[in-house]
């Protein structure tokens, strides 16, 4: 029973193993990735990566994990290349506008030559040049103000100055003035007892009034300006290019040749013969790290092609034990291995081992011939 406890703590290694694949894998998510396209024995991945995830995209791409990939069918193709080409949605169309206020003129060409036929854009991580489109002009309310009018009205052939021949109102141009004041000059004059006696007077009215006027006219403009701009850092669509591999058949082993003895035995001496040819036959191992860091065996196993699979639960070692159903074996560093011969790897790369621990079963990809896992 020793070694069934040590076999079967592989499980909780390689389903360790199996979620770092998994893990590698999601890393993917991070980017949107479309359907991969065929076209003969070349396969084509295509991501969308957004500028600030671009180094990341790299480290994923450039990865031992994405070194292969397996199609639908199960068909292998091997990495050759990644290009990359601005994505369509770097640019977009918008609308910008500029504001002038208390405009004195509301010509649309000379606003427009003050404003200038185009505006520079730089919003939300979008930069470009936008060209003029359409002004809306609104006039403002500036008021009015007052101000003193004088109204200066000559006069002749009065026979006396006296003001109350003098209007002290009157209306002109539509407005009341005021009499303010009044000059007075002889017009003509009669030599009475040797003095100069005036007969008619001549003279000016001096009127006044306030005016009320408006504000010269101000207007204030929207204009608006369009056009296509563009992402300051662009994102962009990478594309993965693989080919197909062809499958190569695996060099056949050479194998003693037992049909002389097969021929010679009966009995008990067959039975030790195919015993013999099982072990002859075991195509993966399993070890564990020691406290001197080196790998030591716990067991060798035989790993069918056709259907790739491990049962952890026939496996014991003088080391290990077992909790909860899972097994442990004993190693300072917790350190585990399972190792595929080349003929084995590369009859099976890509495809799923499936682990079974009494009613517990995993499936891990196989990628590469060591796998490495901690318990």
């Amino acid at each position: 029973m020793k070694k069934t406890f040590k076999g079967l703590a592989i499980v909780t290694g390689l389903t360790i193993a199996s979620l770092g694949i998994i893990a590698l894998n999601n890393i993917s998510f991070a980017f949107t990735e479309s359907k991969s396209e065929i076209n003969g024995d070349i396969l084509k991945r295509n991501f969308y990566v957004e500028s600030n995830d671009e180094i990341n995209f790299k480290t994923f791409i450039n990865s031992d994990n994405n070194k292969t990939y397996q199609d639908e069918e199960g068909n292998i193709y091997t990495f050759q290349d990644v290009t990359s080409t601005k994505s369509d949605t770097n640019t977009k169309e918008v609308n910008d506008t500029k504001t002038l206020n208390n405009l004195n003129t509301n010509d649309e060409q000379a606003i427009l030559n003050q404003a200038g036929n185009t505006l520079s854009y730089d919003k939300d991580g979008y930069i470009g040049t936008l060209n003029y489109s359409n002004m809306e002009i609104q006039e403002v309310d500036t008021g009015t103000y007052e101000r003193l009018l004088s109204l200066n009205i000559p006069f002749s052939g009065y026979s006396k100055n006296d003001l109350n021949n003098i209007s002290k109102n009157i209306t002109r141009n539509g407005r009341n003035w005021t009499l303010i004041n009044v000059d007075w000059k002889p017009d003509s004059v009669q030599n009475i007892d040797g003095s100069q006696v005036p007969v008619t007077y001549s003279g000016t009215m001096h009127y006044q009034t306030v005016g009320v006027f408006s504000n010269p006219k101000q207007y204030n403009v929207t204009i608006t300006y369009t056009g296509t701009v563009e992402k300051e850092n662009p994102d962009y669509i990478y594309t993965a290019t693989y080919k197909k591999e062809i499958p190569v058949e695996a060099p056949v082993e050479e194998k003693t040749n037992y049909t002389p003895i097969i021929i010679t035995l009966s009995g008990a001496g067959i039975v030790l013969l195919i015993i013999l040819l099982y072990f002859l036959s075991r195509n993966a191992t399993i070890y564990s790290k020691n406290s001197n860091g080196n790998y030591e065996l716990v067991k060798k196993v035989h790993i069918n092609t056709n259907n790739p699979k491990i049962n952890l639960s026939s496996l014991s070692s003088s080391n290990s034990k077992v909790s909860n159903g899972v097994i442990y074996i004993n190693s300072s560093s917790n350190l585990y291995k399972v190792s595929l011969k080349d003929s084995l790897y590369n009859k099976i790369s890509g495809k799923d081992l499936e682990i079974k621990l009494t009613n517990v079963s995993k499936k891990i990809r196989i990628v590469n011939k060591d796998i490495e896992f901690k318990i």
